[in-house]
């Protein structure tokens, strides 16, 4: 085998959006098995300077939860810009940059900018990286980078200012001249605050930091005013009015996902109503610890129980990735009758150990066998023990998988792996999908889906899987909220999805 064979190969190798789980393993086990190949072949010939950077490209091309490819990629990559290739030390850049950004590291060179709302995230670079080791790449100075992504995004802001939103956006940032002293009148003695200005929102802080951003279902940056401490961000909502979100503002070096309760909610006048949320329980929690032959290990399990919970009468049951218990949404459903009483068992993800372990166990094709130990683990070992213990009761009607996020890309896989088993798919701002299902006439579970318009890839991937699975044979409802990808939408959707799941049709599936 030479170079030419390996490259055909490897093309073979990349994963496209329709392939099947089946396809995406056996492409992966065909990679993998060409890479040792390549290693082999590397170590008795030199590539030509064409080869080595067509290699690369290709390998370049890996999707997450492998990061082997672009480590030999990089290295193919150096080999053809030392050459003279003339596109490779950007490839080098770029695959070097997505090693890092996979690791929630600084990037080195900034070529990794992912946008939000229409305006590009201006990268964290490593500081030891030279404007001369950036040039020799092919690249330009860092200063003049971030000048150049500043500016950009400061003119789409001000287009929104003067024209109003893009056709299909939902959220941008709007620029426009602010007064200080207009604001500090709005903040009045507080520190923080939003207040409503037409159609748009008006973010405020006020403090010493570096750098603030503001989380409201997604994370924006916000503007020091030039000689003050005041801190501002001004963004416009389609369809305000509909709005709900929570928000809560990170200075300095808090700008990943808030931990802790926000800073406050804010609902339009026309927005779903809050849910009802019991402040005491009547029913029970329990937290116990299971041990897994699957996973290796034990796991901790969390448990709602509902009022007069009596093992000998089975109940129906909900299965909640995250470790979500939901037992403050689920009691009120129950003692309104609303809902039969059901029992809910949060299954959360094993810890990260150096890794996005969350990724690893929920998202199909990320980690082949992280997902398939968690898969037995949740569908096999965690249902027998909920059927045994707590008397739930079996068969799919009484089933049913919910999960946010990448919890929802699990749930939605489950209902595709096992519709023998779930009888209702409960997936909310679900991103990442695979394949088309293929379900037997009558065997697809019921889906209850929900996304926000402001969270634009979940809402494009949970649109993309309410058309799939409807297609294949599913009922479907799916739901739309002005928000982000935010716990106010999850939770008002979820008391909603339980009654359509378990209330007046009364059955899972």
């Amino acid at each position: 085998m030479d170079f030419a064979d390996l490259e055909r190969v490897l093309h073979s190798c990349v994963v496209d959006i329709d392939d099947s789980d089946a396809d995406r393993t056996e492409k992966r086990q065909r990679r993998q098995r060409a890479q040792r190949d390549l290693e082999a072949l590397l170590r008795s010939t030199e590539p030509t300077t064409e080869e080595a950077y067509r290699l690369a490209l290709i390998l370049s091309r890996a999707g997450p939860g492998d990061l082997s490819p672009l480590e030999s990629a990089v290295d193919l990559a150096r080999r053809a810009h030392r050459d003279g290739h003339p596109e490779a030390g950007l490839l080098v850049a770029r695959c070097v940059d997505r090693l890092l950004y996979s690791e929630h590291k600084p990037q080195r060179y900034g070529t990794v900018r992912p946008t939000i709302a229409g305006e590009t995230r201006l990268p964290s670079l490593d500081p030891g990286v030279t404007d001369a080791e950036r040039a020799e790449l092919g690249l330009p100075p860092a200063a003049q980078m971030l000048k150049e992504m500043e500016q950009a995004n400061r003119d789409a802001a001000r287009r929104v200012a003067e024209y109003g939103l893009p056709e299909g956006a939902n959220l941008r940032r709007v620029y426009r001249p602010l007064r200080a002293a207009e604001l500090a009148e709005q903040l009045t003695e507080r520190s923080e605050g939003l207040w409503r200005d037409g159609d748009d929102i008006v973010f405020c802080w006020r403090g010493s930091a570096s750098a603030v951003s503001v989380w409201f279902g997604i994370v924006m940056a916000m503007d020091r005013l030039d000689g003050t401490d005041l801190w501002v961000l001004v963004v416009r909502i389609r369809d305000l009015d509909r709005a709900a979100f929570s928000y809560r503002f990170l200075p300095d070096e808090n700008q990943g996902w808030p931990g802790g309760e926000p800073s406050g909610t804010w609902r339009g006048p026309d927005a779903p109503p809050a849910p009802v949320v019991a402040q005491t329980l009547v029913g029970e929690l329990r937290t116990v610890e299971l041990d897994s032959a699957a996973l290796g290990e034990r796991r901790r399990l969390h448990v709602y129980l509902p009022p007069d919970h009596d093992r000998r009468n089975p109940v129906g049951v909900l299965y909640a990735t995250d470790g979500r218990v939901s037992a403050e949404l689920i009691e009120p459903q129950i003692l309104a009758g609303r809902i039969p009483p059901i029992v809910s068992v949060g299954v959360p993800f094993g810890e990260d150990r150096g890794a996005d372990r969350r990724a690893q166990e929920y998202l199909p094709g990320f980690h082949p066998e992280h997902f398939e130990a968690h898969r037995r683990f949740f569908v096999e070992e965690v249902s027998e023990w909920a059927e045994v213990e707590l008397g739930v009761a079996a068969g799919r009607r009484f089933r049913s998988v919910f999960g946010v996020s990448n919890g929802a890309a699990f749930a939605a896989a489950m209902g595709v792996r096992h519709p023998e088993h779930f009888g209702t798919v409960i997936a909310f701002s679900l991103a990442i999908t695979g394949a088309a299902p293929t379900w037997e006439p009558g065997e697809a579970p019921r889906h209850y889906l929900c996304a926000g318009s402001l969270e634009e890839g979940f809402e494009r991937g949970t649109r993309h899987w309410a058309q799939i699975a409807g297609a294949a044979g599913a009922e479907v409802v799916e739901r739309s909220w002005v928000s982000g990808h935010d716990p106010v939408m999850w939770d008002g959707e979820l008391p909603r999805a339980l009654e359509w799941t378990y209330g007046s049709r009364g059955r899972a599936g």
